[in-house]
């Protein structure tokens, strides 16, 4: 399938900028406001963190095929009713590492975490980033919901990642975001709600692995060569 050339795709329109901004400043309104302060240096490492490794990781996949961050950017037809449920329970629980995080560290500074895990959180949370990037750039299927995208002639993807475990993006949010975020912080009272979002995403890769088992040709096959979902040689 041609591939529509990232020139003729700007990265950011205007009303792209436009929400990103503001989400991004929501995002540290919330933050601080939860904290009670803006010297907070986790939160800022936070911040920092995440623009830079998205605007990369989305600078790459642009590069290769602008038509996959289009895809992800909506919910497509047929996304199956477990998925928004569990995609929302997600969304929740991630909050909750911040906000739990922003009480905990920025507010209250009750947790007493050694400086040097900062920088391994950032390190996780931008491998994490790498990888997804990766997975977009091999697998042009990379919706954000579970469905079976036959309006795009799903197919099986065994190259890259894939080769490895068969859903290498949720391995990825998992190992960065989750357990990367609250390093940054500070906090080690957000990986509560953080063991809650890993437990949603492993909920998640039950249901979709039996998803394309049941819809994907191929799929079997795959599982077959591919056995592990998550982490090679455990699950």
């Amino acid at each position: 399938m041609r591939k529509t050339p990232a020139a003729a795709t700007p990265l950011l329109t205007p009303a792209r900028l436009a929400s990103a901004t503001l989400t991004v400043a929501i995002a540290i309104v919330s933050l601080f406001l939860v904290a009670g302060r803006w010297d907070w240096v986790g939160g800022w490492a936070y911040v920092a963190a995440i623009i830079l490794g998205s605007a990369a990781s989305e600078f790459a996949v642009w590069r290769h095929d602008p038509d996959v961050l289009r895809a992800r950017a909506q919910i497509g037809a047929g996304t199956k009713t477990w998925d928004k449920i569990c995609l929302s329970l997600y969304l929740i629980f991630y909050v909750a590492i911040l906000v739990v995080g922003a009480l905990d560290a920025g507010r209250y500074g009750s947790s007493d975490m050694p400086g040097w895990l900062m920088p391994v959180g950032i390190v996780l949370v931008w491998l994490s980033q790498a990888v997804l990037a990766w997975c977009m750039i091999v697998n042009r299927y990379f919706e954000k919901t579970a469905r079976l995208q036959t309006d795009r002639g799903h197919q099986v993807i065994r190259s890259g990642p894939y080769g490895y475990v068969r859903h290498p993006g949720y391995a990825a949010a998992s190992a960065g975001y989750i357990a990367g975020v609250p390093f940054i912080l500070g906090s080690w009272w957000a990986f509560a709600p953080a063991l809650a979002a890993a437990i949603v995403l492993v909920v998640r890769t039950v249901l979709e692995d039996r998803m394309l088992h049941a819809e994907l040709a191929g799929y079997d096959d795959y599982a077959a060569t591919v056995r592990y979902r998550l982490v090679p040689g455990v699950w």
